[in-house]
């Protein structure tokens, strides 16, 4: 038989008409004789938790501290309980951390106030690695963050800007506006390439960001790699690299990117170290970053691309370190799609992807599990780093693009941060609490 220990929960509690701490007062005519039930865990059922996280336990009533005992199989020492001012909520934590790997069992007995007996009972989880520390994420990243202004960048969005990508873009940064002065004078000969190129291959703008990082420097633009179907372009690129002056309009821009390039590096690094932090990331990410200032694309649009071992964020003009599409991108580094735990869940909620399948797969959210991962984002970008003013109106626009899902995350995160999992591995936990009656109401509201 395996050993076990059990954990007496003692704290004086003074019980009305009790006159000592050793007995029980007797049930008087017409008391309460209700059992306690147990409403709520940390962590929940089945749940993985790291090697230092807490136990809580929410009863339906106020119990009587010095009855409740909390045995756990494998054996566990707890330090001192602690109790809530209503006595119904206690919580402890291991001595010792819990063993990675190991699944521990806990039951819970005790009666309340009144005498009544708790049925006892048990629930299980899964100790997985420590949580991170706060304050380790700027201090995990600071050999690893490269920022740099980007000349093959700059000349993409001098060509597709001067050829009309911009001009349904309501905001316009003043090297963006300049630079598009400059070339407003281009011959059509000059633009017409770039233009016919981008009618010909409509892929995505990231496709194009993606495919420009992979290019050798200017002049030449020499293809380096695969060009995943946008082959020659580099040869376009390089046409109008020459044609337009570009070199010279880079050099006029200097001193804007040093700026940028400054702000990102002062301010960058700390507003990505405390949203790792905030997810407890553990050792996410071990690639190498390279942060862009792209001063030709509109303030928020950021792009992550991910080359040989190398993530680049590259973000649009802002005169400082900009926290939006800096969180934005450091949660879409850490959370990939949901974990295999999380697949019961994942299919039951997946029905609320045929009400939103029209926005959603027209913003590029393709699947079901896709909108999961980019709502999850969206809430913890709108925590981090929108003004709480602004909040509700990040969250409505989110919403209204299919991610169905933003303002129950949103809601979710106050629970997240009242425990100690990683949020990947909190996600499961988040999705079990969705009522999908609830969604669909919520969604006929907002078509009304």
């Amino acid at each position: 038989m395996r050993r076990r220990s059990a954990l007496l929960l003692l704290l004086a509690m003074t019980l009305p008409g009790c006159g000592t701490l050793t007995g029980l007062p007797p049930l008087a005519p017409g008391s309460d004789t209700t059992a306690p039930t147990v409403t709520a865990t940390v962590p929940d059922r089945d749940g993985t938790v790291p090697a230092d996280a807490h136990i809580s336990i929410t009863f339906s009533k106020a119990m009587n501290a010095r009855t409740v005992t909390v045995t756990s199989d494998p054996a566990v020492t707890f330090t001192s309980p602690q109790w809530s001012a209503d006595g119904r909520t206690v919580t402890v934590r291991p001595q010792d951390p819990f063993n990675p790997g190991t699944k521990y069992t806990i039951t819970v007995t005790g009666r309340d106030q009144a005498g009544n007996s708790l049925t006892p009972f048990t629930w299980s989880f899964t100790a997985g690695p420590p949580a991170a520390r706060a304050g380790t994420g700027q201090a995990r990243l600071r050999d690893r963050v490269e920022v740099r202004s980007d000349e093959r960048l700059f000349t993409l969005f001098a060509a597709l800007n001067a050829a009309g990508y911009d001009e349904g873009l309501k905001e316009s940064g003043p090297v963006r506006q300049a630079v598009r002065e400059k070339l407003g004078d281009l011959a059509l000969k000059v633009l017409e390439p770039a233009r016919r190129y981008r009618d010909e291959h409509p892929q995505p703008l990231e496709a194009y960001v993606r495919y420009v990082l992979t290019l050798g420097p200017p002049p030449g633009f020499a293809e380096q790699r695969a060009p995943e179907g946008l082959d020659g372009f580099g040869r376009v690129l390089a046409d109008f690299y020459r044609a337009a002056g570009i070199a010279d309009l880079w050099k006029a821009q200097a001193e804007a990117h040093a700026q940028a390039v400054a702000a990102l590096a002062a301010e960058g690094v700390a507003l990505m170290g405390r949203t790792l932090d905030y997810l407890r990331a553990g050792d996410v990410p071990r690639e190498r970053i390279v942060l862009v200032p792209n001063l030709l694309d509109a303030p928020g649009r950021e792009y992550l691309v991910r080359l040989d071992g190398t993530v680049f964020f590259v973000l649009g003009a802002t005169g400082k370190a900009d926290p939006v599409p800096l969180a934005a991108l450091t949660v879409r580094l850490v959370l990939g799609p949901p974990r295999p735990e999380a697949d019961a869940e994942v299919q039951r909620t997946g029905v609320l992807y045929d009400l939103v399948r029209e926005p959603a797969q027209r913003n590029g959210y393709r699947d079901w599990p896709t909108v999961i991962r980019e709502s999850l984002i969206a809430a913890v970008t709108a925590r981090l780093a929108v003004p709480a003013d602004r909040r509700s109106t990040f969250l409505r626009g989110h919403y209204d693009r299919g991610l169905i899902l933003v303002d129950h995350f949103a809601e979710e995160l106050a629970r997240y941060e009242r425990d100690s999992l990683p949020l990947v591995d909190f996600l499961p936990q988040m999705l079990r609490t969705v009522n999908l009656d609830d969604q669909r109401r919520l969604f006929a509201e907002r078509r009304r």
